[in-house]
């Protein structure tokens, strides 16, 4: 691995390319893949010149232990580069594919999501603590509850 701050040679022979930040440069013969919120294809295409395949994905913080849900949209219609690229999502989770005029709705309920049932469960374990049992008993019976209603779901 190499570390620099030249971002021409921090992309050089890269197959992949994942942004976080707006991109200021011009690719060729790459996929270039932005996690960037609010950055849409089009404007994606205006920087790098549109030649490439451009994908845009967000995964959500249950990336932490291999459980997100990475929503993927792109200019491509090529099954083996849509393919690849959900392949490596794959590795944080599973993965879904919108349109891109989803994108933004995706990260309020895939990414924000994950904040508000985080929220419920606190609720939950309060509302234990206030009926009787100890913090950590009330931990264990809300988080089993809810994993048990979420397999059910599932």
């Amino acid at each position: 691995m190499t570390v620099t701050s030249d971002n021409v040679k921090a992309i050089e022979g890269a197959q992949i390319i994942l942004l976080a930040l707006k991109p200021h440069l011009r690719l060729k013969e790459q996929v270039l893949v932005s996690l960037a919120t609010g950055i849409t294809i089009e404007q994606l295409e205006t920087v790098v010149g549109g030649s490439i395949p451009i994908f845009r994905a967000m995964p959500n913080t249950a990336a932490d232990v291999n459980q997100s849900l990475t929503c993927i949209c792109s200019n491509t219609d090529d099954e083996t580069t849509y393919a690849w690229i959900e392949s490596l999502f794959s590795e944080i989770g599973k993965t879904q594919r919108i349109e891109e005029k989803l994108m933004e709705a995706a990260t309020v309920l895939g990414a924000c999501g994950i904040a508000y049932v985080l929220r419920f469960i606190r609720a939950m374990v309060q509302g234990g603590i206030q009926i009787g049992f100890d913090a950590e008993t009330a931990s264990f019976i809300v988080n089993q509850t809810v994993m048990g209603a979420s397999q059910l779901l599932i």
